[in-house]
């Protein structure tokens, strides 16, 4: 379950730094709910699954993880693909690193 959290950690800072909190709050709320869901299922055997008590809490929480990053990325698809179509028209996108980094060096020293 790490994975898909960093993963969801990048996507909430990209809505931060567009000061977009609602679409974090809304993924928040929808993985919650189905770690809810998922884990009264598992816990208890509701719905046909099977009963595995602590094993099916670490797997509703793994799950919803997986939810939360998949819901916040389908809600930031623009944004996504705008970074993506930005990162393409860099045509040499270590060059531009190394300006970046001989500039930033240049204003520190001043």
């Amino acid at each position: 379950g790490i994975l898909p959290m960093l993963w969801f950690c990048v996507l909430r800072s990209l809505h931060s730094a567009h000061s977009d909190t609602r679409h974090q709050v809304l993924a928040i709320v929808i993985g919650n709910a189905c770690n809810v869901l998922l884990d009264w299922m598992l816990i208890y055997g509701k719905f046909g699954c099977p009963e595995l008590g602590v094993a099916g809490a670490a797997w509703a929480t793994v799950a919803s993880r997986w939810v939360l990053l998949l819901s916040l990325a389908w809600m930031s698809r623009n944004e996504l693909r705008e970074h993506a179509r930005l990162l393409r028209e860099l045509r040499h996108p270590w060059r531009f690193a190394g300006k970046l980094t001989r500039y930033a060096t240049l204003f520190r020293s001043r």
